[in-house]
Protein backbone atom coordinates (compact mmCIF):
# COMPACT_ATOMS: atom_id res chain seq x y z
CA UNK A 1 0.00 0.00 0.00
CA UNK A 2 1.33 3.22 -0.61
CA UNK A 3 -0.16 6.45 1.06
CA UNK A 4 -0.28 9.80 -0.91
CA UNK A 5 1.09 12.86 -0.22
CA UNK A 6 -0.91 14.76 1.86
CA UNK A 7 -3.18 17.23 0.53
CA UNK A 8 -0.99 20.25 2.38
CA UNK A 9 2.46 18.73 0.67
CA UNK A 10 1.39 18.47 -2.60
CA UNK A 11 -0.73 21.97 -2.14
CA UNK A 12 2.98 23.65 -1.46
CA UNK A 13 5.20 22.06 -4.27
CA UNK A 14 6.27 24.27 -6.65
CA UNK A 15 4.59 23.56 -10.31
CA UNK A 16 7.73 21.60 -11.13
CA UNK A 17 7.88 19.45 -8.50
CA UNK A 18 4.18 18.90 -8.72
CA UNK A 19 4.85 18.18 -12.42
CA UNK A 20 7.14 15.28 -11.28
CA UNK A 21 5.03 14.01 -9.26
CA UNK A 22 2.53 13.41 -11.55
CA UNK A 23 4.96 11.41 -13.57
CA UNK A 24 5.47 9.50 -10.74
CA UNK A 25 2.35 8.55 -10.06
CA UNK A 26 1.19 7.87 -13.75
CA UNK A 27 4.17 5.39 -14.28
CA UNK A 28 3.43 3.87 -10.96
CA UNK A 29 0.46 0.99 -11.38
CA UNK A 30 0.21 1.04 -7.65
CA UNK A 31 -0.17 5.01 -7.17
CA UNK A 32 -3.54 7.02 -7.78
CA UNK A 33 -3.04 10.21 -9.58
CA UNK A 34 -3.20 13.36 -6.82
CA UNK A 35 -4.35 16.50 -8.87
CA UNK A 36 -4.00 19.48 -5.51
CA UNK A 37 -3.03 23.07 -6.62
CA UNK A 38 -3.82 25.47 -9.00
CA UNK A 39 -4.39 24.19 -12.52
CA UNK A 40 -5.24 26.11 -15.62
CA UNK A 41 -7.62 23.64 -18.14
CA UNK A 42 -8.99 24.38 -21.55
CA UNK A 43 -12.46 25.88 -20.32
CA UNK A 44 -11.57 27.31 -17.22
CA UNK A 45 -9.66 29.93 -16.31
CA UNK A 46 -6.74 28.87 -13.45
CA UNK A 47 -8.23 27.65 -10.55
CA UNK A 48 -7.56 25.47 -7.53
CA UNK A 49 -8.13 21.38 -8.06
CA UNK A 50 -8.82 18.76 -4.96
CA UNK A 51 -9.28 15.46 -6.56
CA UNK A 52 -7.96 12.08 -6.76
CA UNK A 53 -7.92 10.37 -9.65
CA UNK A 54 -6.93 6.47 -11.38
CA UNK A 55 -5.31 5.91 -14.51
CA UNK A 56 -7.47 3.79 -16.44
CA UNK A 57 -4.84 0.89 -17.81
CA UNK A 58 -7.75 -1.65 -18.63
CA UNK A 59 -9.44 0.89 -20.54
CA UNK A 60 -5.43 1.28 -22.36
CA UNK A 61 -5.19 -2.24 -23.19
CA UNK A 62 -9.04 -2.59 -24.24
CA UNK A 63 -8.33 0.15 -27.11
CA UNK A 64 -4.76 -1.38 -27.98
CA UNK A 65 -6.66 -4.72 -28.58
CA UNK A 66 -9.86 -2.87 -30.85
CA UNK A 67 -6.73 -1.43 -32.74
CA UNK A 68 -5.38 -4.55 -33.78
CA UNK A 69 -8.79 -6.53 -34.20
CA UNK A 70 -10.11 -3.92 -36.60
CA UNK A 71 -6.64 -2.88 -38.19
CA UNK A 72 -3.41 -1.78 -36.69
CA UNK A 73 -1.25 0.91 -35.40
CA UNK A 74 0.91 0.25 -37.55
CA UNK A 75 -1.19 0.76 -40.73
CA UNK A 76 -3.27 3.75 -39.04
CA UNK A 77 0.56 5.67 -38.16
CA UNK A 78 1.23 4.85 -42.24
CA UNK A 79 -1.80 6.65 -43.15
CA UNK A 80 -0.50 9.59 -41.46
CA UNK A 81 2.41 9.85 -42.73
CA UNK A 82 1.16 8.95 -45.74
CA UNK A 83 -0.58 12.50 -45.70
CA UNK A 84 2.73 14.04 -43.70
CA UNK A 85 6.42 12.30 -44.71
CA UNK A 86 7.93 14.87 -42.14
CA UNK A 87 5.64 13.81 -39.28
CA UNK A 88 7.28 14.30 -36.06
CA UNK A 89 6.91 11.17 -34.53
CA UNK A 90 5.17 8.04 -35.07
CA UNK A 91 5.17 7.09 -31.37
CA UNK A 92 2.47 7.04 -28.94
CA UNK A 93 1.49 9.87 -27.11
CA UNK A 94 1.87 10.20 -23.46
CA UNK A 95 -1.73 10.58 -23.50
CA UNK A 96 -3.86 8.51 -20.59
CA UNK A 97 -7.51 7.81 -19.93
CA UNK A 98 -8.29 9.20 -16.38
CA UNK A 99 -11.37 8.58 -14.00
CA UNK A 100 -12.00 11.26 -11.38
CA UNK A 101 -12.67 9.20 -8.32
CA UNK A 102 -13.38 12.89 -5.81
CA UNK A 103 -13.29 16.28 -5.66
CA UNK A 104 -14.01 19.31 -6.54
CA UNK A 105 -12.25 22.28 -9.23
CA UNK A 106 -12.48 22.20 -12.90
CA UNK A 107 -11.43 18.92 -13.24
CA UNK A 108 -14.86 17.71 -11.85
CA UNK A 109 -16.94 20.38 -12.80
CA UNK A 110 -18.40 18.62 -16.45
CA UNK A 111 -16.91 21.34 -18.11
CA UNK A 112 -13.50 20.20 -19.07
CA UNK A 113 -12.32 16.88 -20.58
CA UNK A 114 -8.43 16.63 -20.52
CA UNK A 115 -5.39 18.43 -19.51
CA UNK A 116 -2.22 19.01 -21.27
CA UNK A 117 0.73 19.44 -19.43
CA UNK A 118 3.02 21.12 -18.66
CA UNK A 119 0.49 24.07 -19.58
CA UNK A 120 -1.69 23.25 -16.94
CA UNK A 121 1.01 23.76 -14.67
CA UNK A 122 2.16 27.58 -16.25
CA UNK A 123 5.52 25.62 -17.28
CA UNK A 124 7.50 25.31 -20.71
CA UNK A 125 8.40 22.02 -21.41
CA UNK A 126 12.27 20.72 -20.43
CA UNK A 127 12.18 17.98 -22.66
CA UNK A 128 9.05 15.79 -24.02
CA UNK A 129 8.74 13.71 -21.62
CA UNK A 130 7.29 16.64 -19.57
CA UNK A 131 4.69 16.89 -22.41
CA UNK A 132 1.60 14.83 -21.83
CA UNK A 133 -2.40 15.25 -21.34
CA UNK A 134 -4.79 13.54 -19.18
CA UNK A 135 -7.98 12.46 -21.15
CA UNK A 136 -11.02 12.77 -18.47
CA UNK A 137 -13.12 10.01 -19.44
CA UNK A 138 -16.00 9.17 -17.15
CA UNK A 139 -16.42 12.98 -17.45
CA UNK A 140 -16.96 12.55 -21.74
CA UNK A 141 -19.13 9.58 -21.15
CA UNK A 142 -21.54 11.83 -18.47
CA UNK A 143 -21.63 14.17 -20.89
CA UNK A 144 -22.54 12.16 -24.00
CA UNK A 145 -25.24 9.73 -21.63
CA UNK A 146 -27.18 13.02 -19.81
CA UNK A 147 -26.86 15.70 -22.61
CA UNK A 148 -26.02 14.74 -26.36
CA UNK A 149 -27.53 11.45 -26.74
CA UNK A 150 -30.63 13.13 -25.07
CA UNK A 151 -29.90 15.80 -27.83
CA UNK A 152 -30.22 13.68 -30.70
CA UNK A 153 -33.25 11.79 -29.41
CA UNK A 154 -35.11 14.87 -29.37
CA UNK A 155 -33.72 15.44 -32.78
CA UNK A 156 -33.40 13.29 -35.47
CA UNK A 157 -35.94 10.92 -36.39
CA UNK A 158 -36.43 7.71 -34.39
CA UNK A 159 -35.61 5.23 -37.17
CA UNK A 160 -32.08 6.70 -37.01
CA UNK A 161 -31.26 6.64 -33.28
CA UNK A 162 -30.22 2.94 -33.70
CA UNK A 163 -27.77 3.94 -36.44
CA UNK A 164 -26.42 6.27 -34.05
CA UNK A 165 -26.86 5.46 -30.52
CA UNK A 166 -26.04 1.52 -30.68
CA UNK A 167 -22.73 2.23 -31.99
CA UNK A 168 -21.32 4.74 -29.36
CA UNK A 169 -23.69 3.40 -27.10
CA UNK A 170 -21.38 -0.24 -27.40
CA UNK A 171 -17.95 1.55 -27.27
CA UNK A 172 -18.06 4.99 -25.85
CA UNK A 173 -15.52 4.42 -24.01
CA UNK A 174 -13.31 3.05 -26.33
CA UNK A 175 -14.11 5.66 -29.05
CA UNK A 176 -13.58 8.64 -26.11
CA UNK A 177 -9.73 7.14 -25.70
CA UNK A 178 -9.29 5.85 -29.20
CA UNK A 179 -9.64 9.15 -30.27
CA UNK A 180 -7.11 11.37 -27.97
CA UNK A 181 -4.95 9.38 -29.00
CA UNK A 182 -5.18 10.02 -32.28
CA UNK A 183 -6.00 13.56 -32.16
CA UNK A 184 -2.77 14.30 -30.20
CA UNK A 185 -1.22 12.59 -33.30
CA UNK A 186 -2.89 15.07 -35.52
CA UNK A 187 -1.85 17.74 -33.99
CA UNK A 188 1.90 16.11 -35.05
CA UNK A 189 0.82 16.65 -38.47
CA UNK A 190 0.16 18.98 -41.93
CA UNK A 191 0.13 22.90 -42.04
CA UNK A 192 -1.92 23.57 -39.28
CA UNK A 193 0.87 21.09 -36.41
CA UNK A 194 0.61 22.91 -33.48
CA UNK A 195 3.49 20.13 -31.38
CA UNK A 196 5.99 20.34 -31.05
CA UNK A 197 6.34 23.25 -32.43
CA UNK A 198 3.91 25.27 -35.26
CA UNK A 199 4.33 24.69 -38.81
CA UNK A 200 6.85 27.04 -40.64
CA UNK A 201 5.38 29.47 -42.38
CA UNK A 202 1.94 30.08 -40.44
CA UNK A 203 1.19 33.30 -39.04
CA UNK A 204 -2.27 32.89 -37.39
CA UNK A 205 -4.15 34.42 -34.42
CA UNK A 206 -4.59 32.06 -31.63
CA UNK A 207 -8.07 31.78 -32.20
CA UNK A 208 -7.40 30.50 -35.78
CA UNK A 209 -4.18 28.24 -34.83
CA UNK A 210 -7.05 26.75 -32.51
CA UNK A 211 -9.83 26.44 -34.72
CA UNK A 212 -7.54 25.05 -37.70
CA UNK A 213 -5.48 22.47 -35.40
CA UNK A 214 -8.99 21.26 -34.53
CA UNK A 215 -10.79 21.10 -37.84
CA UNK A 216 -7.46 18.97 -39.42
CA UNK A 217 -7.17 16.64 -36.68
CA UNK A 218 -11.05 15.73 -36.67
CA UNK A 219 -10.80 15.21 -40.09
CA UNK A 220 -7.33 13.20 -40.03
CA UNK A 221 -9.38 10.70 -37.78
CA UNK A 222 -12.09 10.47 -39.47
CA UNK A 223 -10.84 9.56 -42.82
CA UNK A 224 -7.31 7.80 -40.92
CA UNK A 225 -9.53 5.82 -38.92
CA UNK A 226 -12.29 4.36 -41.51
CA UNK A 227 -12.14 1.19 -39.55
CA UNK A 228 -13.88 2.75 -36.39
CA UNK A 229 -17.35 4.43 -37.81
CA UNK A 230 -17.77 5.05 -33.95
CA UNK A 231 -15.05 7.64 -34.09
CA UNK A 232 -16.67 9.74 -36.71
CA UNK A 233 -20.53 9.76 -34.51
CA UNK A 234 -18.48 10.53 -31.54
CA UNK A 235 -16.66 13.66 -33.25
CA UNK A 236 -19.71 14.43 -35.08
CA UNK A 237 -21.97 14.46 -32.54
CA UNK A 238 -20.02 16.59 -29.64
CA UNK A 239 -19.00 19.23 -31.79
CA UNK A 240 -22.68 19.83 -32.45
CA UNK A 241 -24.48 19.09 -29.56
CA UNK A 242 -22.10 19.99 -26.64
CA UNK A 243 -19.14 22.38 -27.55
CA UNK A 244 -21.33 24.12 -30.76
CA UNK A 245 -23.89 24.25 -28.51
CA UNK A 246 -22.59 25.56 -25.13
CA UNK A 247 -23.61 29.07 -24.43
CA UNK A 248 -26.70 28.87 -26.66
CA UNK A 249 -29.08 29.45 -23.55
CA UNK A 250 -27.52 32.94 -23.00
CA UNK A 251 -27.20 33.73 -26.15
CA UNK A 252 -29.73 32.07 -28.83
CA UNK A 253 -28.24 34.41 -32.01
CA UNK A 254 -24.43 33.47 -31.42
CA UNK A 255 -23.94 31.43 -28.51
CA UNK A 256 -20.45 31.22 -27.68
CA UNK A 257 -18.64 30.85 -31.56
CA UNK A 258 -17.35 34.03 -31.00
CA UNK A 259 -15.37 33.04 -27.82
CA UNK A 260 -14.38 29.73 -28.39
CA UNK A 261 -12.85 27.57 -31.24
CA UNK A 262 -14.88 24.75 -30.73
CA UNK A 263 -18.28 26.31 -30.45
CA UNK A 264 -17.52 28.01 -33.99
CA UNK A 265 -16.14 24.74 -35.25
CA UNK A 266 -19.31 22.94 -34.29
CA UNK A 267 -21.69 25.61 -36.69
CA UNK A 268 -19.07 25.43 -39.45
CA UNK A 269 -19.82 21.59 -39.19
CA UNK A 270 -23.53 21.71 -39.45
CA UNK A 271 -23.40 23.93 -42.56
CA UNK A 272 -21.05 21.25 -44.33
CA UNK A 273 -22.82 18.61 -42.74
CA UNK A 274 -25.87 20.01 -44.54
CA UNK A 275 -24.28 20.85 -47.97
CA UNK A 276 -22.52 17.51 -47.62
CA UNK A 277 -26.29 15.43 -47.11
CA UNK A 278 -25.10 13.72 -44.01
CA UNK A 279 -27.44 15.68 -41.84
CA UNK A 280 -31.03 16.65 -44.01
CA UNK A 281 -33.75 18.46 -42.69
CA UNK A 282 -37.42 17.54 -42.40
CA UNK A 283 -40.54 18.10 -41.32
CA UNK A 284 -40.36 15.01 -38.71
CA UNK A 285 -36.89 16.02 -37.54
CA UNK A 286 -32.88 15.32 -38.42
CA UNK A 287 -32.33 12.60 -41.34
CA UNK A 288 -28.54 11.05 -40.84
CA UNK A 289 -26.81 9.20 -43.53
CA UNK A 290 -23.47 8.24 -42.36
CA UNK A 291 -22.43 7.17 -45.90
CA UNK A 292 -21.58 10.79 -46.65
CA UNK A 293 -19.52 11.62 -43.79
CA UNK A 294 -16.03 10.56 -45.22
CA UNK A 295 -16.53 12.20 -48.58
CA UNK A 296 -17.89 15.48 -46.23
CA UNK A 297 -14.36 15.54 -44.10
CA UNK A 298 -12.08 14.62 -46.95
CA UNK A 299 -13.19 17.80 -48.74
CA UNK A 300 -13.34 20.33 -45.76
CA UNK A 301 -9.28 18.96 -45.39
CA UNK A 302 -8.50 19.32 -48.79
CA UNK A 303 -10.32 22.78 -48.63
CA UNK A 304 -8.14 24.15 -45.44
CA UNK A 305 -5.07 22.37 -46.91
CA UNK A 306 -5.54 24.58 -49.96
CA UNK A 307 -5.98 27.39 -47.86
CA UNK A 308 -3.16 26.72 -45.84
CA UNK A 309 -0.93 26.56 -49.16
CA UNK A 310 -2.20 29.92 -50.81
CA UNK A 311 -1.92 31.85 -47.27
CA UNK A 312 1.56 30.62 -46.62
CA UNK A 313 4.05 33.40 -46.04
CA UNK A 314 1.55 35.84 -46.50
CA UNK A 315 1.89 39.46 -44.58
CA UNK A 316 -2.01 39.60 -44.89
CA UNK A 317 -2.91 35.24 -43.64
CA UNK A 318 -4.37 36.37 -40.87
CA UNK A 319 -7.02 38.64 -42.85
CA UNK A 320 -7.39 36.42 -45.83
CA UNK A 321 -8.04 33.24 -43.44
CA UNK A 322 -10.82 35.46 -41.69
CA UNK A 323 -12.16 36.60 -44.61
CA UNK A 324 -12.31 32.59 -45.18
CA UNK A 325 -13.91 32.31 -41.83
CA UNK A 326 -16.50 34.83 -42.35
CA UNK A 327 -17.87 33.20 -45.66
CA UNK A 328 -18.35 29.74 -43.89
CA UNK A 329 -20.52 30.79 -40.54
CA UNK A 330 -23.02 33.91 -40.89
CA UNK A 331 -20.86 36.87 -40.02
CA UNK A 332 -22.37 40.33 -39.74
CA UNK A 333 -20.94 43.61 -38.28
CA UNK A 334 -17.70 42.03 -37.17
CA UNK A 335 -19.74 39.23 -35.35
CA UNK A 336 -20.50 35.65 -36.30
CA UNK A 337 -23.98 34.18 -35.66
CA UNK A 338 -25.69 30.53 -35.44
CA UNK A 339 -26.62 29.83 -38.77
CA UNK A 340 -30.57 29.44 -38.84
CA UNK A 341 -30.93 25.42 -38.92
CA UNK A 342 -28.81 24.75 -36.03
CA UNK A 343 -30.79 27.53 -34.12
CA UNK A 344 -33.83 25.81 -34.62
CA UNK A 345 -32.04 22.31 -33.72
CA UNK A 346 -30.86 23.94 -30.10
CA UNK A 347 -34.30 25.79 -29.04
CA UNK A 348 -35.83 21.61 -29.63
CA UNK A 349 -33.14 20.78 -26.75
CA UNK A 350 -33.28 24.00 -24.75
CA UNK A 351 -33.97 22.14 -21.79
CA UNK A 352 -31.18 19.73 -21.88
CA UNK A 353 -28.33 20.77 -19.95
CA UNK A 354 -25.49 22.35 -22.29
CA UNK A 355 -23.17 21.40 -19.50
CA UNK A 356 -24.51 18.45 -17.57
CA UNK A 357 -23.75 18.07 -13.62
CA UNK A 358 -20.59 15.41 -13.19
CA UNK A 359 -20.66 13.49 -10.03
CA UNK A 360 -17.33 11.66 -9.16
CA UNK A 361 -17.88 7.86 -7.84
CA UNK A 362 -16.57 9.26 -4.15
CA UNK A 363 -17.90 12.38 -2.28
CA UNK A 364 -15.33 15.17 -1.56
CA UNK A 365 -16.02 13.71 2.22
CA UNK A 366 -14.24 11.16 1.87
CA UNK A 367 -11.30 12.73 -0.73
CA UNK A 368 -8.93 12.22 2.10
CA UNK A 369 -9.45 8.96 2.83
CA UNK A 370 -8.81 8.19 -0.85
CA UNK A 371 -5.44 9.72 -0.39
CA UNK A 372 -4.34 7.94 2.80
CA UNK A 373 -5.53 4.57 2.27
CA UNK A 374 -6.64 3.26 -1.01
CA UNK A 375 -4.33 2.43 -4.21
CA UNK A 376 -4.75 1.64 -7.68
CA UNK A 377 -6.04 -2.07 -8.45
CA UNK A 378 -3.85 -4.15 -10.39
CA UNK A 379 -5.60 -4.24 -14.43
CA UNK A 380 -8.06 -6.84 -13.91
CA UNK A 381 -8.25 -6.57 -10.20
CA UNK A 382 -11.53 -6.07 -7.53
CA UNK A 383 -10.42 -4.51 -4.90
Amino acid sequence: MKPMSSELENHCQPPQDRLQSLKAQLADPNALVDLNGFFKLTKTDQGFVDAVAIRDRSLENEVGRWIEERSSFELLMSRYRDYDPELHSEELPQHYPLRILSGIGSVSSGKNIFMFFPDALGLLPVDEKDVFGLEFVDVWNNMFRRSIFECVKRTFVIEDHFKILVPLEMNLDRAIYLSSIFHEIGHRTGPFKVSPSFASGMNLSPFQIDVFGELATDSLLIKNLSEFPEIALFIILQRIFWFGRRGFADNPLSASINADNDAWIGSLLWTRLIDSGVITQTSRGLKFNPSRIAGCFESLLHEIDSLAQSTKGRLNQQELVWQWMSDQVPFMRGRFFLPEGLKAVFETCHDIPEVPHFQPTFSYQHLNELRSQAVAPACGEIA
